[in-house]
């Protein structure tokens, strides 16, 4: 896990507590792939446009200019 610890959101949700993070795409993928469904729910939040999207995506640095 990139960030997040597993480990402390399974405790959590043993201890029946709700555990909400922060993740990109990938992450949510990794998580939903790790925890028990019953006890999971994800939500999308879009960004408002496309350029809002290419924004984010370079800010983040990972791909280069001519993959976005």
């Amino acid at each position: 896990y990139y960030g997040i610890l597993k480990e402390p959101v399974i405790k959590a949700l043993e201890d029946g507590k709700v555990c909400i993070r922060e993740v990109d795409l990938q992450g949510a993928r990794l998580i939903k792939k790790a925890l028990p469904h019953d006890q999971l729910v994800t939500i999308f939040i879009k960004p408002e446009n496309v350029n809002q999207l290419i924004s984010r995506i370079k800010n983040r640095g990972e791909l280069p200019a001519e993959e976005i």
